[in-house]
């Protein structure tokens, strides 16, 4: 049996209203080096943080380049994204009565564009660990065990909230009771809802479920990775 003593919360899709912004940082970048996105291209490339291999590839650059070319677009527009309806007040709640953490595959710049944005939000997190802190992304579990190293627990005693594929596929490797709350902008795949502990509407839902599950016994439902990547940075310590 396991206790949750912290809470675990991605960035884009669940918490920001972010995905039309890497869509378009994803259709500047290709734009800018002559080429154009196709539909399907733009129904599946949200992120560039997943998909930059795919982009460079198309264009005939690293994925590296890829990646920082978004994120500058998107960290000098990062004023425009909303809130998600009950981010705030899920975030806030939690924070609470445990101690939380922001883990996303976005990279530091526009994370504090972001920070800028909702400072008060931000504030919350003790931790924030961004696709610059760890060598492999999700859905890979390192940045999920290096926010719980981070937090000083046990991956197995905390949960993780997500939205994606790749976020909820990291988090249940990483061990962390998995919270899902489906993003239409790109629905996670079934399988990837299946590995979730709890599939919510919203965060209304998603906070109702948190405050259930903190401080109470649940089930070891599955063994926590143990071996973290070499952080390229160190942030929130």
């Amino acid at each position: 049996m396991r206790t949750c003593e912290a809470v675990i919360f991605d960035l884009d899709n669940t918490l920001a209203e972010s995905a039309w912004l890497w869509r378009e940082s994803i259709a500047e970048c290709v734009g800018a080096h002559g080429a154009e996105v196709t539909g399907q291209e733009h129904r599946e490339w949200i992120c560039p943080a997943e998909d930059a291999p795919a982009v460079g590839a198309k264009l005939g650059v690293a994925a590296d380049y890829v990646r920082r070319w978004c994120t500058g677009y998107a960290a000098e527009r990062a004023h425009l994204v909303n809130l998600l309806p009950g981010a705030d007040d899920m975030v806030s709640d939690c924070a609470d009565l445990v101690p939380v953490a922001l883990c996303t595959s976005s990279s530091l710049p526009f994370v504090d564009a972001f920070s800028s944005r909702y400072p008060a939000l931000a504030a919350r997190f003790p931790v924030i660990v961004t696709g610059d802190d760890v060598t492999r992304r999700k859905p890979d579990p390192a940045a999920y065990l290096l926010a719980a190293s981070r937090l000083g627990v046990r991956p197995e005693n905390a949960i993780a909230v997500e939205d994606s594929t790749t976020g909820i596929t990291a988090a249940a490797a990483a061990g962390l009771t998995v919270i899902a709350i489906p993003n239409s902008a790109k629905p996670a795949a079934p399988h990837a809802l299946t590995a979730a502990d709890h599939v919510c509407a919203d965060a209304s839902h998603a906070t109702r479920v948190i405050r259930g599950l903190i401080g109470r016994k649940v089930p070891q439902a599955r063994p926590a990775i143990t071996t973290l990547a070499v952080p390229m940075a160190t942030r929130g310590q």
